[in-house]
C-alpha cells in the first residue's frame, strides 16, 4: 500500500520495483519490516549494522512463451556479490507466486536426475562451470554477471532451458506464499550463480535482503561505488 511500482533501471517493464523514496519512508516506519529484518539477522547470524541496504521488493511479470516455450532467464545469470563484494547472504521471501514458471535456478549446482548420459553431461557441466566462472570479476569493479540474447543460440542455452523446467541443476519455487530461500552469496561461494526464470503465467513478487559483512570485518578495498547504502535506521 505504500508505494507505486516503477520499471527497474536494469530489468525494464517486466521487473518492477517500488518508487524508492516512498518505500524507504514506509519501511523505516513499519514495525513489520523491522521484525522481518530481525528474523533475517537471526537466521544468517549477521547482526544489524548501518553498512548494508534495507530489504527491497520486486515484482516480475511474464515476457511471453517465445522462444523455448518461455523457459529462459530473461535477466541473464549473476552472482549476488556483483558490484557488492561485501555481501555474504541472500534471503528471498516469496510474497506472490506465479501460476506457472518463475523458478529461481542455480545451474552450477549439478546435474538433474533425468539425465542418462552421465559422463557426457558431466563434461558439459564442467565446461559450463568453467566458462561462467571466467566472468567472476575482482577489483575494482567486481563485475559478476553475464547476459545473453534469448533468441541467439549459445552452447549452454539448452542447459538453462532445462534448469528453468526444473530438470537441471538446482531450482526453487515454494509451494505456498511466504516460503523463503536463503543461500550464501559471498565471494567464496562461487557456485551460487543464479537467475530468475521467466514467469509464464501470472506474476511473482519477492522480498529481497542482501546481508553484508559488518564494516570492520571486510577485507576488500572500500571503493566509493561499493559504499553507498540505504540503511534501515
Amino acid at each position: 500500500r505504500c508505494c507505486g511500482w516503477v520499471p527497474s533501471a536494469t530489468g525494464g517493464k517486466h521487473y518492477e520495483v517500488p518508487s524508492l523514496d516512498d518505500f524507504e519512508m514506509a519501511a523505516r516506519a513499519d514495525p513489520i519490516i523491522w521484525r522481518i529484518e530481525s528474523r533475517i539477522d537471526e537466521a544468517t547470524g549477521v547482526g544489524p549494522h548501518r553498512h548494508e541496504d534495507i530489504l527491497s521488493l520486486a515484482r516480475i511479470t511474464s515476457e511471453g512463451r517465445s522462444p523455448r516455450g518461455g523457459h529462459f532467464p530473461p535477466f541473464g545469470l549473476h552472482h549476488d556479490s556483483d558490484t557488492r563484494p561485501a555481501r555474504v547472504w541472500t534471503v528471498l521471501v516469496y510474497l506472490q507466486l506465479p501460476a506457472d514458471g518463475g523458478r529461481t535456478i542455480f545451474p552450477l549446482r549439478g546435474i538433474g536426475g533425468r539425465h542418462r548420459r552421465a559422463t557426457q553431461q558431466s563434461e558439459r557441466h564442467r565446461m559450463f562451470q568453467s566458462e561462467l566462472l571466467q566472468h567472476f570479476g575482482g577489483a575494482p569493479d567486481y563485475s559478476r554477471q553475464v547476459g545473453f540474447d534469448r533468441y541467439i543460440e549459445h552452447p549452454f542455452m539448452d542447459l538453462l532451458e532445462e534448469a528453468c523446467r526444473g530438470e537441471y541443476g538446482a531450482s526453487f519455487l515454494p509451494a505456498q506464499v511466504g516460503g523463503a530461500l536463503m543461500f550464501k552469496s559471498g565471494g567464496k561461494n562461487r557456485l551460487t550463480w543464479h537467475a530468475g526464470c521467466n514467469v509464464l503465467d501470472g506474476s511473482k513478487t519477492i522480498l529481497q535482503k542482501f546481508k553484508e559483512a559488518p564494516w570492520d570485518e571486510r577485507r576488500i578495498p572500500t571503493h566509493s561505488t561499493h559504499t553507498r547504502y540505504r540503511p534501515l535506521s
